[in-house]
């Protein structure tokens, strides 16, 4: 039988599922393109989070837009065929009803026809095996040769709300850690938003303002995420979404959160578009328990400051009332406040039905890990560590070097810091992650001229002993600033330490064959040098990766593409970003045309050559720097092709 065949009858299943549990009286939610080219259809991956399916188990939930590009109509679920690999095993397709009283699936919409043209958001659902291992996701055009891939690292999904069987929604929520910092921030938090400054499309609004919920969800990393949502969203469809990193240091004694990445509506946010300080609140200076999320929205000509200001579901504002009782939330007294006396918790959406208190996790016991599935029990007795004492452009220049040019930070363990920096780091504590089933040190490394000002360091224990670093976050200045005054300068040291290290590096011959989509028999051979350890090859993203793991998420890679003409690698050209040519380069005896630019949120060197009247090849270079002398530029050098 085939796949496809298998994954239609499995969701027919899941269907006939859902409606046989109405009738049994059950009561009732970036390495590779997202964009990817198929003969007549094209998807565009647009996130993907982590649900529970009706068996209980995590699944893995993925939103497309299917595209129909043929000329007739078409249904995803007959047009495309879809593999989920982790750790070698394909995996299941799962069950997740997004809605009891109805019986609806995350995969309806999979079965519905899309006219030639049109675009339907469809999703697709699996049962996780792993909460970590990276998912390698393969679409492929039924009767079709053409297929694209994704990468999906699990462990940076959020954990988004699926229909529990009494109909409710279920709103899960962290459960307390015995962190008095972490149990602060953690939770439901409701209050309203407000847009002011507008200009443009948005100039008619300025002023105006919404009720808004939120979930903030930091784990003992003090990595998180922080889901908002207003009147025309939810929480399964929020209006801002972000990554962020909770750092203790702030002028009150709640610390401060700043986000990472994620998204405000359209828009991407970025580090250090959030600095959350509960202390520091202009507008409302003498409020407790209160925080203000600001930031700028800019989209071409349309443009609004927005301020988001929040306190912990269950708070009563009658202090709040009394000195701002014109800035009481709209449905403070007709919709929060009647939840809040019935001790209900907060629903996924701004006004509602009551969800029963403990429905959704709140209660959730912290569960001790047993000897068979835990690592050692942590032990500070045998923990590195000094002053963690450096400069203060050490420090800027560091954090520059681990979130803009350390390709691999994730997987350099302490030591390497250690050499990084030149001094042992300062041992904040040690602590056993029930979540992660995981031991994890957090380090910090300060700046002489000023104690505030630091980079927090937390390390994962990979192996027995051996830490590597899991999340990152700064304290006291600006990431921005730094990068704009070192980036250049921390990439030159950067390559000059590559090309030290290479030229000492011992190599090996490596080869592969690259075809042309859907046209095996057009083919060049690629032979070339590699390093020994260090690098290796992704067959499913024909490309050399510098890792040891082709899969490593964020590696630097050369990727390889083959084509009829040198002009066909110029069809997405109108959609490049800092087009610019570069100097020609003589690769393996023949004249390689080289440009730079940026596409789908990646820098690009490429260079492009016409090997012989059928065959044209792309070598293109992301996040690595071909400056002579280091390892990408030895491969280039060494490279030949048949």
């Amino acid at each position: 039988m085939s796949k496809t065949m298998t994954r239609f009858l499995s969701l027919l299943l899941i269907a006939v599922l859902a409606i046989s549990l109405c009738g049994c009286g059950g009561e009732g939610k970036k390495t590779e393109s997202n964009q990817i080219k198929l003969e007549d259809y094209e998807l565009l991956y647009k996130d993907a989070c982590i649900m529970t399916d009706s068996d209980g188990n995590d699944a893995v939930v993925l939103t497309l837009d299917f595209t129909n590009n043929s000329k007739e109509s078409a249904s995803y679920i007959w047009s495309i065929n879809e593999t989920l690999v982790q750790n070698g095993e394909e995996l299941e397709v799962a069950a997740v009803i997004t809605d009891y009283a109805s019986f609806a699936t995350a995969v309806d919409k999979q079965f519905e026809d899309v006219a030639p043209g049109e675009t339907l958001e469809i999703q697709t659902a699996y049962v996780l095996k792993d909460a970590e291992a990276p998912i390698k996701v393969t679409f492929e055009q039924l009767f079709g040769k053409k297929n694209g891939t994704i990468t999906i690292d699990p462990a940076a999904l959020s954990r988004e709300t699926s229909a529990d069987s009494t109909g409710s929604t279920n709103t899960a929520l962290p459960a307390p850690t015995g962190d008095a910092l972490l149990d602060w921030w953690n939770g439901a938090w409701y209050g309203w938003w407000t847009m002011t400054g507008c200009s443009g499309a948005y100039e008619s609004m300025a002023g105006k303002w919404w009720d808004a919920c939120a979930v903030i969800d930091i784990g003992s990393d003090y990595t998180g995420t922080v889901t908002i949502w207003d009147e025309d969203y939810s929480r399964a469809d929020p209006m801002s979404q972000a990554t962020v990193t909770l750092n203790s240091a702030g002028v009150g004694e709640h610390g401060t959160v700043m986000s990472e990445s994620g998204y405000f509506t359209n828009l991407p946010l970025e580090h250090a578009d959030w600095i959350v300080d509960p202390a520091i609140n202009s507008r409302f200076p003498d409020v407790e328990n209160m925080i203000c999320i600001e930031g700028w929205y800019e989209d071409g000509e349309d443009e609004f400051y927005y301020e988001v200001y929040l306190r912990p579901w269950g708070q009563l504002w009658d202090d709040f009332a009394a000195d701002y009782p014109d800035d009481v939330p709209y449905y403070y007294d007709d919709w929060y406040l009647p939840l809040v006396e019935s001790g209900s918790a907060m629903p996924d959406v701004v006004g509602g039905e009551a969800v029963p208190s403990g429905s959704g996790g709140t209660d959730a016991m912290t569960q001790t890990p047993s000897s068979a599935d835990a690592p050692a029990a942590p032990t500070t007795a045998n923990v590195s560590g000094g002053d963690g004492i450096v400069t203060e452009e050490q420090v800027q220049k560091g954090y520059v070097w681990m979130n803009e040019v350390n390709n691999n930070i994730f997987d350099a363990t302490y030591d390497d810091i250690v050499a990084y920096f030149g001094v042992e780091g300062q041992f904040v504590k040690e602590e056993y992650s029930d979540h992660m089933k995981a031991n994890y040190r957090y380090y910090k490394w300060i700046s002489e001229d000023d104690d505030s000002h630091f980079i927090y360091v937390n390390f994962k224990e990979k192996s027995p002993g051996v830490y590597v670093v899991s999340a990152y976050n700064t304290s006291g200045f600006s990431g921005n600033e730094a990068i704009a005054k070192y980036l250049d300068i921390v990439k030159a040291e950067a390559a000059e330490a590559n090309k030290a290290a290479s030229a000492n590096a011992e190599m090996k011959d490596f080869s592969v064959e690259i075809s042309q989509f859907a046209k095996d028999d057009v083919k060049v051979k690629i032979m070339t040098k590699i390093p020994v350890s260090g690098w290796s090859f992704d067959d499913s993203g024909r490309c050399l990766v510098e890792n040891d793991d082709p899969t490593a998420f964020g590696a630097g890679a050369i990727r390889f593409e083959v084509r009829t003409n040198v002009e066909d690698f110029d069809y997405y050209k109108d959609k490049f970003e800092n087009y610019q040519d570069i100097e020609d380069r003589v690769i393996g005896g023949i004249t390689f045309k080289g440009r730079t630019y940026k596409h789908i949120g990646y820098n690009w060197i490429q260079y492009v050559a016409q090997i012989d009247d059928g065959r044209a090849l792309s070598i293109g270079l992301t996040k690595l720097e071909c400056v002579p002398g280091t390892m990408p530029d030895i491969i280039l050098n060494n490279m030949t092709f048949q």
